[in-house]
Parts: C-alpha cells; sequence; structure tokens
C-alpha cells in the first residue's frame, strides 16, 4: 500500500498519486462484479432445488476472498482520497500577497498577482497563480 501525498509533493507525485488511485478503485469495482456474479451463480442453483454442495462451497470460499480483497480494496480508497484531501488543505488561495508576472495583456510582465496558492512558491515572491498545478490537477482528475 502506498503511503499518502507529502506535503510538499509535487504536481506530477500528485498525478501519479491519482493514476494510482484509479487503479485501486477499478480494482475494487471488478471484485465487487466478481462477488455479485459468485452470488447470484448460488443463489440460482438455490432456486432450482439442486445439490452441488462441493461447488456451493468453491464459490463461497471464492465469495470470502472476492470480499476480504474488496475491503482491502476500498482501505486503500479511502487512504487515497484522504491524502488528496490533504494535498487540497495545503493548497488554498491566498487574495493579495503575489507578485510575478501578472494578468497585464504585456506578455511577460512583472507585477502584482491578486490571487496565488499559499504553499507553490514564495506568496510574497515568485508566486504561483491560483489555480495552482497541483489543484489544477485534482480538479481535473475529478472532472
Amino acid at each position: 500500500m502506498r503511503m499518502g501525498l507529502q506535503p510538499d509533493a509535487t504536481p506530477e507525485e500528485v498525478r501519479d498519486q491519482l493514476s494510482w488511485t484509479r487503479g485501486e478503485l477499478a480494482g475494487a469495482r471488478r471484485t465487487i462484479q466478481h462477488m455479485s456474479k459468485a452470488m447470484g451463480w448460488i443463489s440460482g442453483h438455490d432456486r432450482q432445488g439442486l445439490d452441488h454442495l462441493v461447488e456451493a462451497q468453491r464459490e463461497g470460499r471464492a465469495r470470502e476472498s472476492a470480499v476480504r480483497q474488496a475491503r482491502r480494496w476500498a482501505a486503500r480508497a479511502r487512504a487515497a482520497e484522504a491524502a488528496i484531501e490533504r494535498a487540497r488543505a495545503l493548497h488554498t488561495a491566498t487574495q493579495g500577497l503575489g507578485f510575478g508576472c501578472d494578468e497585464d495583456e504585456v506578455p511577460g510582465s512583472y507585477g502584482y498577482i491578486a490571487q496565488v496558492c499559499a504553499s507553490c512558491g514564495k506568496p510574497d515572491e515568485y508566486a504561483v497563480r491560483w489555480p495552482c498545478p497541483t489543484v489544477a490537477t485534482l480538479t481535473q482528475m475529478e472532472a
């Protein structure tokens, strides 16, 4: 299991973590689908009154294994969601502190930036315009 994002995570690390989280969630969905099929097969035999105890026991073990796997995937997904929330908490907008390439029409001009990220760059100089790359990546991945 991966550790959560660090406070100084780069946008690339955030993208990697989000990609990993999506993989974890996809695996959880596959496990749940498998469980649903196994449970449907068992209940189908019960309705028909068939005596397939060995097959039912095998499917029961498979279902129990799938439940354990789904719980592991769910725990990983919760950990990933918590890491994303911690990253969002670090990267908040700050008003009126930024200086850098401003919103002026003249490309490359240097001046005041109205809204900057509180974590990226230095808010009083070389600020990163809000939304910063980390927040933009999180927003894009959640869309």
